[in-house]
């Protein structure tokens, strides 16, 4: 019997350091089970991990929040997205190191898009090349 891998997966959490791990866990399996080798399974659990990093540090200023990853295979193509309902990016930070995950998201995936709007959240779009067996 041949197992059928959903092409679309919608997770949400608390915008925790469990939660963080828990997610990029389940992400680099599912890039897996849908066929992403070893270099792309990597680069997947490297960028995921700085996307919900910042949701669990960032997004919400110490109040409760909720993280939302969505993961979708379109032919050769693997997007996730990474979402947000916090305080968008237009915030200042003086956080030594900032802005270093944003660039480890930019040189681990194919192409990468960044959505914010102060007061209403903030949107990682990541996509990766997945090579499936034919």
């Amino acid at each position: 019997m041949i197992a059928v891998v959903p092409k679309h997966h919608e997770l949400t959490a608390p915008a925790t350091g469990q939660s963080v791990r828990r997610l990029r866990a389940q992400a680099a399996e599912l890039a897996s089970e849908l066929g992403a080798g070893p270099d792309t399974v990597e680069s997947v659990r490297l960028a995921v991990n700085e996307a919900l990093a910042n949701v669990a540090n960032h997004a919400y200023g110490g109040r409760e929040g909720v993280i939302e990853m969505e993961l979708d295979l379109a032919g050769d193509e693997l997007r996730i997205v990474v979402r947000d309902h916090g305080r968008g990016m237009g915030h200042s930070s003086s956080s030594e190191g900032a802005g270093y995950g944003l660039l480890i998201i930019e040189r681990s995936a194919a192409r990468s898009t960044i959505q914010s709007t102060p007061g209403r959240g903030t949107e990682v779009i990541m996509v990766f090349r997945v090579r499936r067996a034919t």
